[in-house]
């Protein structure tokens, strides 16, 4: 278990960095620093970066691995997906790749639940909406 972890968040920080280029401008900014991190839910984990992307890896149905762009403010946070999960339908990869789903979001110590505002993607969605994430962090080493 904590190999995964590991290999899930130095993947993900390295992906999130190499796609910063990405964000687009003009859309609502990561504002948040509460988001920012690894974060480990039921059988997933992602991680945000303050550069407005996020890599999100499940392995409940095999490894399932999205990259994709956010933005939040104010309670708020959507997602775009630029790499949709490789087994989705050529309509879902579509759908998340060219619509924004909106969430509001609610912060309880370092835990963010998620619940849907609006998506036009039922997978993403699916996926989401009802989802918490608690901020990993590393062992104190001994």
């Amino acid at each position: 278990m904590k190999k995964t972890i590991a290999f899930a968040a130095a993947a993900s920080l390295a992906t999130t960095a190499a796609l910063a280029e990405h964000h687009e401008k003009g859309e609502m900014k990561y504002e948040t620093p509460e988001l920012t991190g690894v974060f480990m839910g039921d059988g997933f984990s992602a991680t945000m970066a303050p550069q407005g992307v996020f890599a999100a890896a499940g392995t409940e149905a095999g490894v399932v691995f999205v990259i994709g762009k956010y933005g939040a403010k104010d309670g708020m946070i959507w997602f775009k997906d630029i790499m949709p999960p490789a087994d989705a339908s050529d309509e879902e990869k579509a759908c998340a790749t060219e619509n924004k789903g909106k969430y509001s979001y609610t912060m309880d110590g370092d835990t963010v639940t998620f619940a849907l505002d609006e998506d036009p993607c039922p997978g993403r969605a699916g996926n989401i909406d009802g989802a918490s994430m608690t901020r990993w962090t590393p062992p104190a080493e001994e």
